[in-house]
């Protein structure tokens, strides 16, 4: 079942960019990897050129990241800072 309208408002490579977080990497090993592959031809994924972008990303960084690594800028920044940053922003993934 999919949900159309639904937002991805997680964690993204772009983030790891925008917040520094590259020292925060987990390196990909080949179950990441081989998902990565799997995941990126589902229908909701092949034809969204953002996710396409996200997952080239953690291809090219070689990583993924959690987003407790974000706990490292304060333990209230998630809530208080980064979650309604992106909703006001509007800095999701459909």
């Amino acid at each position: 079942m999919t949900i159309p309208s639904v937002k991805y408002v997680g964690i993204t490579m772009d983030d790891v960019i925008k917040y520094d977080l590259k020292k925060h990497l987990i390196k990909l090993d080949e179950k990441d990897l081989a998902r990565i592959k799997q995941v990126s031809q589902y229908d909701w994924f092949k034809n969204n050129k953002e996710w396409q972008k996200q997952f080239k990303m953690m291809k090219e960084f070689n990583g993924k990241v959690e987003i407790q690594a974000l706990s490292a800028k304060g333990i209230s920044f998630i809530s208080e800072n980064y979650l309604p940053n992106k909703i006001k922003n509007k800095e999701f993934l459909d």
